[in-house]
């Protein structure tokens, strides 16, 4: 079964419970505080698909109000998170949906787009999907980063999506790594119709065999030859190029809500904003912005 194990994060009865809350907001500031200071951290994904209702896997147990609490919530985990001043971006990803006006925007995607630091999203789908997602969000002028991406039945392959991520200089993480306890070489659907007799057609996620070897060896071709092709220097738009290092000692702040970026999202007067990163953030967005990792868990 595909990811069998993933529970969600906070549970029902503690998004339920506001008495709770004070429990969330020590374990939100414990965790980003203790690394706030921590090069190695990329960025901080506050909240994975906030307003998945999960149908196919904990259906029956949602709240029937999730949304809701969700969208009240939202707010104060950014707010939890910037209070401990980190040197990294903060992030919730959006997943679904149409993004190409900020009139389209669900209230909860209108949350995670203005409170980002960096604009993250999801994307399983074919590559004109892909490039599409990106189209809407590139007028955010931040970096993006697609956090979950890659599932071949889906149409999803690293043969497609990572050029055009690439081409729009768009960091990407694909879900799995290694064909394993969490099984995610299975499709979604291995929740209702459990692979016992026979694997699958087609690996859903996951790069390499158990042993190592790449599932496909065109895959791994891709990885040298998208990561060892010499780059230009990234070019800043920003208005305020005072910034040699890319790094700062400053937390990032949200976009000003008053303004929006060009044409139907506005510009924000923080432009230099988005170009205040931490030193991994600067490697990743001026080297190759094409990055592989391991997905462990969701919710």
């Amino acid at each position: 079964m595909h990811n069998s194990g993933w529970v969600q994060g906070p549970g029902a009865d503690a998004l339920n419970d506001p008495a709770q809350y004070p429990r969330l907001q020590i374990y939100v500031q414990g965790i980003v505080g203790a690394f706030a200071m921590e090069s190695r951290v990329l960025a901080w994904d506050l909240w994975n698909e906030p307003n998945n209702t999960n149908h196919t896997a904990y259906g029956k147990e949602e709240l029937q109000n999730k949304v809701e609490l969700v969208e009240a919530l939202l707010p104060k985990v950014f707010e939890w998170a910037r209070s401990v001043k980190p040197i990294q971006p903060l992030t919730s990803g959006v997943w679904e949906g149409d993004w190409s006006s900020r009139e389209r925007l669900s209230p909860i995607q209108r949350i995670q787009l203005e409170q980002s630091d960096v604009v993250s999203f999801h994307n399983y789908g074919w590559p004109e999907d892909f490039e599409r997602a990106v189209i809407w969000l590139e007028p955010y002028h931040r970096p993006i980063l697609c956090t979950e991406f890659m599932a071949r039945p889906q149409g999803s392959t690293f043969d497609t999506i990572l050029p055009l991520a690439k081409k729009h200089r768009v960091a990407a993480i694909n879900w799995g790594l290694v064909a394993g306890k969490t099984q995610t070489y299975l499709p979604w659907d291995s929740w209702q119709r459990p692979y016992v007799l026979e694997g699958p057609a087609v690996w859903f996620h996951e790069v390499f065999h158990s042993d190592g070897k790449p599932y496909r060896d065109r895959e791994a071709q891709i990885f040298r030859e998208l990561t060892t092709m010499p780059e230009k220097p990234n070019k800043c738009s920003c208005v305020n190029h005072n910034h040699k290092s890319g790094v700062s000692s400053q937390p990032l702040h949200p976009i000003n809500q008053s303004q929006q970026p060009d044409d139907h999202l506005g510009r924000s007067t923080e432009d230099a904003r988005s170009c205040v990163r931490p030193p991994s953030w600067t490697n990743l967005l001026s080297a190759k912005c094409i990055s592989l990792t391991l997905r462990a868990s969701h919710g």
